[in-house]
């Protein structure tokens, strides 16, 4: 019986040995790294500068005032299609005439009886001038007999025919005093004409739409008056005409090239819209960011290259992103971007190979900021680790993270 008590401690205490051992083993066991897997893949990559842009009208034609007058209420509004030298878009009359104070008006009167007054000469001497004319010509008739009998000479005959000559002449410059002083007088009384004489719409004057296209927008919409090359609203062909303008940072633009393809997103349709580098202008403007940091922006002019029919509701002014692609590649192989490190100056990553991490050095080309190109080190299909760890060496024992 006591032996069988000895034999069942020296059981329970070789087997609580065995299990504190067998729990320090598999506390003290290396665990493998919980990691990110990726693949290398094949497929392109485009290298593109991206910033916002707007859409305009490249040719812009704006209405204005020919001359200074009234403005009546424009009717047409923005969308609305117009016709070059066709459409009437607006309407100008006559700049009504200044309120008459006290001083004026009476100055205005005297001037309309001065006028009268040397109208009632002019008329006196047109009736002077007619009666001279008159005497006149019986005289160069009498004469006329009187020579062709002998009786009178030469000498009178010439003189009664300069005399109605002289008569004539008398009786037309009086015609035309009258027309002078007829003239005066309306010039007199115009200057009666008060303020607030409705005006006669017959002298309006009609503004015509310049070109084809839709009115951009309303500069001036009521009825009010307007000097002499005021806008009153803008015309443009957002068909055929349209292009966007992207300003980009000096350091981005010296990196385009006109020619350079581009892509225009989130303008709000379904499918993106391409488009060609076609002007890069050689000035750039100082602005400053949300944040206040200056900036040195270069504008970038971007041709459309969609139909119309692919970018329906693209107006001028809207704003869209472009992606200026400077470089492409196709049927390349490539990796996400997070697994690349640098080992030792050199670019480097992770694999994976029986469960350990194996430092791989690799050759890049061109990279888009999420896939870069890998020339050389990695085949297609190949696993390697994604946001490899900063203590992470060859050889490490690595698990894939559900």
């Amino acid at each position: 019986m006591a032996l069988h008590r000895k034999l069942s401690r020296r059981f329970l205490v070789v087997g609580a040995v065995l299990v504190v051992g067998a729990g320090l083993v598999a506390a003290f066991r290396p665990q493998p790294v919980q990691v990110d897997i990726g693949h290398a893949t094949r497929g392109d990559i485009q290298v593109m500068i991206e910033d916002e842009g707007t859409t305009r009208v490249r040719e812009v034609y704006v209405v204005s005032t020919p001359v200074t007058g009234q403005l009546l209420r424009v009717n047409v509004h923005p969308g609305d299609q117009v016709t070059g030298g066709e459409t009437q878009v607006a309407r100008m009359r006559p700049t009504a005439p200044e309120a008459l104070n006290i001083r004026t008006r009476e100055q205005a009167l005297a001037a309309v009886d001065a006028a009268k007054a040397a109208l009632r000469v002019a008329e006196a001497n047109l009736t002077s001038a007619i009666a001279a004319q008159d005497y006149a010509v019986t005289e160069l008739e009498r004469t006329q007999r009187l020579s062709e009998a002998g009786i009178a000479s030469r000498a009178a005959l010439d003189k009664a025919q300069a005399d109605a000559r002289s008569a004539n002449a008398a009786r037309d410059t009086a015609e035309a005093t009258i027309a002078v002083r007829q003239a005066d007088l309306a010039d007199a009384n115009a200057l009666l004409i008060g303020f607030g004489v409705p005006a006669d719409d017959s002298n309006d004057i009609p503004l015509i739409s310049p070109a084809d296209g839709v009115i951009l927008r309303i500069l001036q919409e009521s009825e009010t008056t307007l000097t002499a090359g005021t806008p009153v609203l803008e015309i443009g062909d957002i068909v055929n005409d349209l292009e966007v303008e992207v300003e980009l940072v000096s350091s981005d633009a010296v990196q385009v090239h006109v020619g350079d393809p581009v892509v225009l997103s989130g303008w709000g349709g379904v499918e993106a819209l391409t488009g060609q580098v076609a002007r890069i202008d050689p000035y750039a403007v100082t602005t400053y960011s949300a944040l206040g940091v200056e900036e040195q922006r270069v504008s970038v002019v971007v041709d459309l290259l969609s139909p119309s029919s692919a970018r329906t509701g693209l107006g001028h002014g809207f704003r869209l992103k472009a992606g200026i692609i400077i470089n492409q590649a196709s049927d390349v192989v490539r990796v996400p971007s997070s697994a690349l490190f640098l080992q030792d100056g050199q670019r480097a990553v992770f694999t994976m190979a029986d469960g350990r991490a194996v430092l791989t050095p690799v050759s890049i080309g061109r990279s888009d900021g999420l896939l870069t190109e890998i020339t050389e080190g990695l085949a297609e299909g190949d696993a390697v680790l994604l946001y490899p760890a900063a203590g992470l060496t060859d050889g490490t024992l690595i698990a894939a993270r559900n």
